[in-house]
């Protein structure tokens, strides 16, 4: 059930700021509202469902101040993690990268921005996973699922995907290069430039934060 309702707010389905009829959508999905409720409770864990006292359950909203926090906290936490990754990775881990690199490639040009998206996060996670930091990758993987949900709306918008490979292969060859310096500073530029593509979107389609409405869309 979760996973039915994550789908439809990640992929635009359930918009932001949308009031979700809880009696409606159990009809609809033909189960009882103790699940639906469980499920729920899990959304607002990862920061998909608002729920207010009396009022019931919302889609949380998407302001632009989110995402700017969003893509300036990944630049911290991403450029950290290179740094360690570069004394750390091997050449299979370089070619693991390369592959998804190759992936991403695919994925862009058959213009597929699920597929995009998921080997996009994949390759970050991949990086942060090489730090070997435990707390880094857990305060990385609890922001993941609003990367992807911020990533899968703004690509919906995106003239050419081809535009998302951007800098990825610089990141790749600044970790082979060993130079810590190198990667870090690679890292945040590449962070800080989608931050900025991304604000320029949210900024001009005002249906990403609409407010509050009635029913749901699955």
């Amino acid at each position: 059930m979760a996973d039915v309702l994550r789908a439809a707010i990640i992929g635009g389905g359930l918009r932001p700021g949308s009031f979700i009829n809880q009696a409606d959508l159990a009809r609809q999905l033909g189960i009882s509202r103790s699940p639906l409720r469980e499920a729920l409770g899990q959304l607002e864990e990862e920061g998909l469902i608002t729920i207010i006292p009396y009022k019931g359950a919302y889609v949380t909203d998407l302001p632009i101040e989110f995402v700017d926090e969003l893509f300036t906290l990944r630049a911290v936490l991403e450029e950290f993690g290179v740094r360690r990754a570069v004394a750390l990775a091997t050449a299979d881990d370089v070619a693991h990268l390369r592959q998804l690199l190759a992936r991403m490639q695919l994925a862009a040009e058959a213009g597929d921005v699920h597929t995009l998206t998921e080997i996009d996060l994949a390759f970050h996670r991949a990086f942060v996973t090489l730090a070997d930091h435990a707390l880094l990758l857990q305060t990385w993987r609890g922001l993941e699922t609003r990367m992807r949900r911020v990533l899968s709306q703004q690509r919906q918008f995106s003239i050419n995907l081809r535009d998302a490979i951007g800098t990825h292969p610089d990141l790749v060859a600044a970790l082979e290069s060993g130079d810590a310096d190198r990667a870090a500073a690679a890292m945040r530029s590449h962070i800080l430039d989608a931050r900025e593509a991304t604000l320029r979107t949210w900024g001009s389609d005002t249906s990403l934060t609409t407010s509050p409405v009635n029913g749901v869309a699955l």
